[in-house]
């Protein structure tokens, strides 16, 4: 029975640690007046592999990316009658929840808005805090005493770069 149990823990474990192997984003797309823009198209593409992930905006202009693969992206978003608005150079880590309020200009379809930058990237869904820790510093971390094994539980949530 105890042995029953432990499988059981450990199989809740590693699932959990495998969800948690993506990131999320989602956000607002409004106009200059600041209302809300509905049925706007949102393309999120992965630099690296040009991976599109698309979506639209529902009724209240909010859209909703809940999980893809950590990376650099370049988000879009188009309506007609706006402009599109193009965001570069997002970094997204491992368990990132990220907000990306978007602004859609009026004007012609075949006008774009290049938006260069890194916004600051602020988690307002819940208090969890993280933070990507390199090869070399686990490479580079002292053992004292203690053998490799012990940073299993590091291992266990990472994801090499490019990889996905």
């Amino acid at each position: 029975m105890l042995r029953s149990c432990l499988w059981g823990l450990l199989g809740a474990l590693c699932s959990s640690c495998l969800l948690a192997q993506n990131a999320g984003m989602s956000g607002t797309v409004t106009d200059p007046a600041k209302a809300v823009v509905p049925g706007a198209a949102v393309i999120a593409t992965r630099v690296e592999t040009r991976t599109e992930h698309s979506t639209v905006t529902n009724a209240s202009g909010i859209y909703q990316f809940p999980e893809f693969p950590p990376g650099r992206y370049e988000i879009q978003a188009k309506a007609r009658g706006f402009q599109t608005s193009i965001r570069q150079d997002l970094e997204l880590h491992v368990s990132d929840r990220v907000t990306l309020d978007l602004e859609l200009k009026v004007g012609s379809a075949t006008e774009t808005v290049n938006i260069a930058g890194v916004p600051d990237l602020v988690n307002t869904s819940d208090a969890s805090v993280g933070t990507v820790v390199s090869h070399d510093f686990v490479a580079n971390m002292p053992l004292n005493g203690r053998s490799r094994r012990c940073s299993a539980p590091i291992r266990s949530r990472s994801v090499e770069d490019g990889a996905a």
